[in-house]
């Protein structure tokens, strides 16, 4: 075995609709070749971010009680039916962003320390002062990600147009080698929808460069998130008043800074790789619980993620 391998499961997991899913060494067999080798598998991932289909799904060598996961990493319309085209459902496990999910897929997750030994607590203060520094050299305001403009994305155009009249507002393509995105005091976030288990990745993004997330046309966080560690704008009103709110929090130091207390008791996590739970998952020497034909598509339905573009339209409107 090689450095760093996992031992193996004897598990196979097969990507039906691989996507942009990284294969991960954590002791699952994990291919996208539907004829790997006469593999038998324990499971097929489909991804609901892209297209797919059911087609030949019976060709494929499966164990008696495989594991038909529905895999979706971002909110999709509720008219976007994963049933839609394929009958009758055949999904017995969930792999997505909500929190009623069989594995919930993030990037990252929030954890609230509570020890209270001494050497914790010199941790805590050093990296108080290590963070009270590193917000002290920031010598930018604001910035957003740079995304590509269609008619889908019109509502952001328009903010950010009407968001430039009042303060300098930059762009960046990442926050990875050369893009210094520590520099911000706060980095715009437009979220998709106002779904309540959904963080948009870019979130985490501006969290782990120090820098305060402002989220415009999301939903409520507060459950997802550390209370007072971000700005949503709609709470602050029109781009004009956003742009007010941002000038005034930078310029006093005592207040940017309090978006930042969390640090003194929350850990922000690296979620495990989702493919990895699945894993843990197969192993396990458990009976896997036998679902109700119709039970994935009432949790389909029965979830209310509606869409925002009404919500920053009018938003736009108002300023």
């Amino acid at each position: 075995m090689r450095r760093g391998a996992k031992e193996s499961t004897g598990k196979a997991i097969l990507l039906w609709s691989e996507g942009a899913m990284t294969i991960p060494n954590c002791g699952c067999l994990v291919t996208s070749k539907r004829n790997y080798a006469g593999a038998t598998f324990e499971a097929n991932v489909f991804n609901g971010d892209r297209p797919y289909s059911l087609k030949r799904l019976d060709r494929i060598r499966r164990t008696p009680n495989f594991l038909a996961v529905y895999a979706l990493r971002h909110p999709k319309s509720l008219s976007r039916d994963p049933l839609l085209g394929h009958g009758k459902t055949i999904f017995n496990f969930t792999m997505t962003y909500r929190r009623d999910s069989d594995v919930i897929w993030t990037d990252y997750y929030f954890a609230e320390e509570h020890s209270k030994e001494a050497s914790f607590l010199e941790e805590v203060n050093q990296s108080v002062a290590n963070l009270r520094s590193q917000l002290q050299s920031k010598s930018a305001l604001v910035f957003y990600m740079i995304y590509e403009v269609n008619n889908n994305s019109l509502p952001e155009s328009l903010y950010l147009q009407e968001l430039r009249k009042y303060l300098e507002l930059d762009a960046q393509i990442s926050c990875h080698g050369y893009h210094d995105c520590a520099q911000y005091k706060f980095m715009l976030i437009f979220e998709t929808s106002t779904c309540p288990d959904y963080v948009h990745p870019q979130l985490y993004t501006a969290v782990v460069n120090f820098v305060v997330p402002v989220v415009i046309g999301g939903g409520n966080l507060s459950q997802l998130v550390p209370p007072g560690s971000y700005i949503s704008g709609g709470d602050v009103g029109t781009p004009k008043q956003l742009a007010e709110h941002l000038v005034e929090l930078s310029s006093q130091p005592q207040l940017y800074e309090q978006f930042f207390w969390w640090h003194s008791m929350y850990r922000l996590h690296k979620s495990p790789h989702p493919l990895c739970a699945l894993c843990r998952q197969l192993g396990r020497e458990v009976p896997r619980r036998e679902r109700q034909p119709g039970e994935f598509l009432k949790w389909w339905t029965g979830y209310q993620c509606p869409n925002r573009t009404d919500r920053l339209a009018s938003q736009q409107s108002s300023a």
